[in-house]
Order: C-alpha cells, then sequence, then structure tokens
C-alpha cells in the first residue's frame, strides 16, 4: 500500500443486475496499517518530510529562477535522498545519531575496581 498510518477511506459502487431498478449500492471499507503506532508516510518518505521536500522544492525553483542559485536545489534534492525511510530507519536518523553520540552530548563513564 503506498499510503498508510492514517485511515482510508474506500467507496466500492457494484451494480447488481439481479435486481429490476438496477439500484447502486455503496460499501465503505476502512483500511488500517499493521502498525497504528507508526509515524504516517507516503511513498518512501515521512509525510513531515514530504512537506519539508516540498517547500523546499518551490523555494529552490523560484531561487533558480530568480536569481540563478542551483545550491537550494541541490540542499533539498540531498535531504530528499538522505531522509528515505525504510522499516523506520533513514540514513538522516543515524547521521544525526552519530553526531549526537560523537561531537554533541558528553559521553560520561565510571570505572571502579571490582570489589568481588
Amino acid at each position: 500500500m503506498l499510503f498508510h498510518g492514517a485511515y482510508l477511506l474506500v467507496r466500492l459502487y457494484c451494480n447488481k443486475p439481479q435486481m429490476k431498478n438496477q439500484t447502486l449500492e455503496v460499501f465503505q471499507i476502512y483500511i488500517y496499517p499493521n502498525n497504528l503506532k507508526a509515524k504516517p508516510t507516503l511513498w518512501l518518505w515521512a509525510l513531515r518530510d514530504v512537506a519539508v521536500i516540498g517547500v523546499g522544492f518551490v523555494l529552490s525553483v523560484l531561487a533558480l529562477a530568480q536569481l540563478g542559485l542551483v545550491p537550494p536545489l541541490i540542499a533539498t534534492v540531498l535531504y530528499a535522498f538522505l531522509s528515505i525511510r525504510l522499516e523506520d530507519a533513514s540514513i538522516l536518523d543515524f547521521l544525526r545519531y552519530a553526531m549526537c553520540f560523537l561531537f554533541l552530548k558528553q559521553q560520561y563513564f565510571e570505572w571502579r575496581e571490582n570489589e568481588t
């Protein structure tokens, strides 16, 4: 399924030939994702990332058309590539965790002698 994470309403219209006046019946089917606590996704991105990529793309095209600047478009495409999400993990998440572990958060270690 391409879109999951929110409720999807599907209407099925069927004509039943056995009925004399050929009435039209409407069936409503609700399709739920496998994990209701998962983040909503659209294709390969989280919905928040789709919004960021869309706004970034529009601003990048405006910058390219009006000012001739290519770097905003490159940054948007790079963000779109790094934020591709497969099985709730993305390259961007890994880079964030690596930066926090290596540079941003203090690592605290405590050594003690074994008292046995």
